[in-house]
């Protein structure tokens, strides 16, 4: 079981390499993407005698995704839409805090400086904008906030390095990858189109990793995790 859990992710990894081969940037392959992962991370979860009810955090994150995913793919324009979409990845990284929380705690100082980042880019960039809606820029602001918030958290995992890098790395490329939603959305900047959706695919399969490499029974967590 345990050598299994280090091949299982090469399933949504290798979803991944089809797509980009066949140049598949759409809705169906983010799905297919996003189903392996989600279906390997239950079956290393189910399966793994060290699991904790912590670890559901990832699958209900994947889940949101999920959502979120569909809203933005089939809004045609509609604002209401994609600030449901918007909506949707925030209770994502809700989750993902949730399941950082449980195995670590927030790094105050990283914290502190992604908020005060992330202020400045809403300040500058954000607020500014003429066309856009109060409501689209306060959903905005949270969801900065929530990313600054689950990456000092991420930051503060107490799990075995591989696991912690792969976590840490995984919330670094969804910030990515949302950032660069925010350029073309928001400010038009579409030269980072490319980037999109491959930092999202791996954000998803590092995630599953960092479960499956977690549940074999090696985290060398420095303290029991919280739940």
């Amino acid at each position: 079981m345990i050598r299994l859990n280090f091949f299982l992710p090469l399933l949504p990894c290798s979803a991944v390499i089809a797509a980009m081969i066949r140049g598949r940037y759409g809705f169906a392959a983010t799905a297919v993407v996003l189903g392996l992962s989600l279906a390997v991370s239950v079956f290393a979860i189910l399966r793994s005698q060290t699991s904790r009810r912590g670890d559901w955090f990832l699958v209900a994150a994947y889940l949101c995704c999920l959502g979120g995913d569909w809203f933005l793919a089939h809004r045609g324009g509609r604002e209401l839409w994609f600030l449901a979409g918007i909506a949707m990845f925030g209770l994502a990284h809700l989750n993902l805090l949730c399941l950082m929380l449980c195995n670590g705690r927030i790094r105050k100082r990283e914290l502190a400086v992604l908020s005060v980042l992330l202020l400045a880019y809403f300040a500058l960039f954000l607020l500014p904008l003429g066309g856009v809606g109060l409501p689209l820029k306060l959903a905005a602001l949270v969801y900065l906030q929530l990313s600054g918030l689950t990456l000092s958290a991420a930051v503060g995992l107490r799990l075995a390095i591989p696991v912690k890098m792969l976590f840490v790395g995984a919330v670094c490329l969804l910030a990515i990858s949302d950032l660069t939603i925010s350029f073309k959305e928001f400010l038009h900047w579409e030269k980072l189109d490319i980037l999109l959706l491959p930092t999202y695919w791996f954000f998803l399969i590092f995630m599953c990793a960092g479960m499956c490499l977690k549940q074999t029974g090696g985290n060398g967590a420095k303290k029991e995790p919280r739940c």
